[in-house]
């Protein structure tokens, strides 16, 4: 038997199902493959779930990348990926799974800890939009371990040495 007879006794067998019971029957239909109605559910997936960026004030730290791709059967059209802070930019790659997400900041000139998110829908996808956690974290830079200067003055020779000490980060 093709899979098209099949599938046509199948729906003549639910059809059959229906009518009995519209009229108060209880038969049943034995052997009947079972029927899927709606095509399969395609599912958004990221990796990784959440990214972290760590910088000095006024350096840019490097982008980075999230793979979004389909976790089940099925398709979905293009996403879109869209960043909730004016800090990171979100930039997409890609016409089929999986698609390239990038992710990067300016440069920061003020100190603290900054949060935002990148929510990726896609049509079609069963389970968008997906948010993903985005932290910045911008220090003072660090300050310089030593610093050596020299002196002539006739025929002595100085050398200053200047060092910070007990700076941990």
């Amino acid at each position: 038997m093709t899979i098209a007879t099949r599938r046509a006794s199948a729906v003549l067998a639910l059809l059959l199902l229906a009518s009995l019971g519209a009229c108060g029957g209880s038969e049943s239909v034995q052997g009947a493959p079972p029927v899927v109605v709606g095509g399969p559910s395609p599912q958004l997936a990221a990796s990784p779930l959440s990214l972290s960026f760590a910088t000095t004030t006024g350096v840019a730290p490097a982008s980075q990348v999230l793979t979004v791709s389909n976790a089940a059967d099925g398709t979905f059209g293009i996403p879109t990926a869209i960043s909730s802070s004016y800090l990171f930019t979100v930039a997409i790659e890609g016409s089929a799974p999986p698609y390239t997400v990038t992710v990067s900041t300016d440069a920061v000139h003020a100190e603290g800890r900054f949060e935002g998110t990148v929510t990726i829908s896609a049509p079609g996808a069963s389970n968008g939009p997906l948010s993903i956690p985005l932290t910045l974290a911008v220090l003072a830079p660090l300050p310089q371990a030593a610093t050596v200067a020299c002196h002539a003055a006739g025929a002595t020779m100085c050398l200053t040495f200047t060092s910070t000490c007990g700076f941990t980060r």
